[in-house]
């Protein structure tokens, strides 16, 4: 009987590994075999999915915000706290959008418009896209993002 224990032990952990890997893999559609979009979602936030591909792309919009303003090298801290600042926002857009929806609070694209490019630019506007010389907004790098905000899929 002790002989053959080792050879029974390990029989039953290989089937309970086995039986592990092919739950994780055939459980709840979500293997690659299935196609499902599950494996790259990072979280389902009111029903809405958010991907990974949609976090990575909000990120690198941000990381080029910051080379607009100027800061060519991201360091560690700062690229940790561009990942946080945009899973933040993505949080706020996602819970809020169906709140604002719901009590009919929208923002006007003249409204818009004044708060970016206006007389009286939004404070963060203008500390984000001011030249250090001058004090004055710079007009280029501030077109630039919000073209780039117009290519953004998300």
């Amino acid at each position: 009987i002790r002989n053959k224990a080792g050879i029974l032990i390990a029989v039953v952990i290989g089937l309970a590994l086995l039986a592990f890997v092919l739950g994780d893999f055939l459980g709840q559609g979500s293997g690659p075999a299935f196609g499902s979009k599950k494996l790259f979602e990072l979280a389902e936030i009111n029903g809405k999915s958010i991907s990974y591909q949609l976090y990575e792309q909000k990120i690198q919009n941000l990381i080029e915000v910051y080379k607009l303003i100027g800061r060519s090298v991201i360091d560690e801290a700062t690229n940790e706290s561009i990942r946080e600042q945009t899973w933040q926002q993505l949080i706020r857009d996602y819970v809020l959008a169906d709140e604002y929806k719901e009590l009919g609070i929208t923002v006007s694209s003249d409204e818009l418009f004044d708060l970016v490019q206006g007389n009286n630019p939004h404070p963060i506007i203008r500390n984000l896209f001011s030249d250090p010389q001058t004090g004055q907004i710079n007009k280029p790098a501030l077109i630039q993002f919000l073209k780039t905000l117009d290519n953004d899929p998300g």
